[in-house]
């Protein structure tokens, strides 16, 4: 019974060092792509209005 408590107390150590870290991990990956997909939104919203002018 106390091995099996110690267990989730080293589970619970996880989830916390899970939910502090990767998201602080990611944090900078995600953070790049959203500019990334925000700069080619703003790009296709400059480009398309241009091409239908061409057009």
């Amino acid at each position: 019974m106390k091995k099996k408590f110690k267990n989730r107390h080293i589970w619970q150590q996880m989830c916390l060092f899970c939910y502090i870290v990767l998201p602080n991990a990611l944090l900078p990956a995600t953070m790049s792509s959203l500019w990334e997909i925000m700069l080619s939104i703003r790009v296709l919203t400059v480009i398309l209005p241009v091409v239908k002018v061409l057009r």
